[in-house]
């Protein structure tokens, strides 16, 4: 079977890199991998040439018709539908409209390459639960496709991380997707509570990283903490910045941009703590694999308001590095008493002293070390494992 993998940018941009673990594992085992982004700015990254994969770019395919593949009637039906399930209201109408037609647009670009394969040989599958899963769910409703599928994150599954409380086109979506496999335990659990009559199309999947060996063993007389994460609000970096400036002797990296980058390395150079502070940018996932890997690190720490399942934390743990994070969307599945400290959800900086000082204590007691952290990790989160697993499921579907 041939897979069609649709992601927001990848592998064009910065973000997304968690895909290549995906990436690495299933196109071993499906015939070929067909890759095809949404949003197609500036150069791709260059990919492992062992990958059994194509990059698909939409731009270059006209649209199949000009009049779009929805009449106005199914619109304001598709519409109407959203508003009676309490996903819109009417001031939001207008914005859902455009989204729609967006959605109409790519769908007939889609719908041009479509035309050259065979479409009962392929899978479909949304990377994420947003637009890419409207555009499927218009090419199902119009008996272009027969199936396709979709995972669930964070942003893409929960309404309280919009600012309306709700996700655009959401009933729409369910109602032709086969399959959602939100990726924690905690999205399955959402996603079921909300939509109970669609259960049976919820299937949970959880992500994985590459194995690349045990990490350096932490100094005793150092401190080292390090993050891993965009700078944006979300994320809540700057409260790991307020611990650090009032933590003497800790020394702390960061690995990752973003909006509020340039905001928070003004911060840093006009603290007192700034000869303590590495910030650096935007990372390739080999460059972030490779600092975990051979740096001296007393512990991850992340203390996002909202997640799906953290990458950056399964990462973390396949080195045996122990992790303080916060207790929000499916981070308790990776981090607990074997792998860690959880804090409450919106923690003060003196929260996080204590937790890393208990990371430290553990460690030094032997309750806590690296081979016990790795081994949760090669049981629940090992690419190889929860990858096969996953195409399994979507082979016989």
């Amino acid at each position: 079977m041939k897979i069609v993998l649709f992601t927001s940018s990848f592998p064009f941009g910065n973000g997304e890199t968690f895909v290549e673990n995906e990436l690495s594992v299933i196109s071993k085992y499906a015939e070929h991998v067909y890759l095809i982004p949404m949003n197609t700015y500036g150069s791709p990254r260059i990919l492992d040439s062992s990958l059994n994969v194509t990059l698909i770019n939409l731009e270059s395919f006209e649209t199949k018709t000009e009049n779009g593949l929805l009449s106005a009637l199914e619109k304001i039906i598709i519409l109407l539908k959203e508003w009676k399930s309490g996903n819109t209201s009417i001031k939001n109408l207008r914005y859902d409209l455009r989204i729609l037609r967006n959605a109409e647009f790519r769908s007939s670009q889609l719908l041009n390459w479509i035309g050259h394969i065979q479409k009962s040989e392929f899978v479909f599958y949304s990377y994420w639960f947003d637009e890419w899963a409207t555009v499927l769910a218009i090419l199902k409703m119009k008996n272009y496709i027969n199936s396709f599928i979709s995972r669930a994150h964070g942003y893409d599954l929960y309404f309280e991380r919009h600012s309306r409380k709700q996700i655009p086109m959401r009933n729409f979506q369910i109602k032709y997707v086969d399959y959602v496999y939100p990726v924690s335990k905690n999205g399955y659990d959402y996603l079921t509570s909300k939509f109970s009559q669609y259960k049976s199309k919820f299937d949970l999947s959880h992500l994985g990283t590459v194995d690349s060996g045990i990490g350096t063993e932490p100094k005793s007389n150092l401190i080292h903490v390090v993050s891993c994460s965009a700078v944006k609000k979300v994320k809540r970096v700057e409260i790991i910045f307020d611990y650090v400036e009032n933590t003497p002797g800790v020394y702390w990296t960061h690995l990752g941009g973003g909006d509020d980058f340039d905001e928070l390395k003004s911060k840093v150079n006009n603290s007192s703590c700034k000869s303590r502070v590495t910030l650096k940018g935007n990372m390739s996932n080999v460059e972030v694999l490779e600092f975990l890997k051979k740096n001296s690190i007393t512990c991850l720490i992340n203390v996002s308001s909202s997640e799906g399942l953290p990458v950056s934390i399964m990462e973390a743990i396949s080195f045996g590095i122990p992790v303080v994070a916060t207790n929000v969307g499916g981070t308790s599945e990776i981090v607990n008493n074997k792998t860690g400290i959880l804090l409450p959800s919106s923690p003060h900086r003196i929260e996080i002293q204590q937790g890393v000082k208990e990371i430290i204590q553990r460690v030094h007691e032997g309750s806590l070390n690296p081979k016990s952290i790795r081994e949760f990790w090669m049981r629940h989160f090992n690419a190889e494992v929860a990858y096969k697993s996953f195409l399994a499921k979507v082979l016989t579907t």
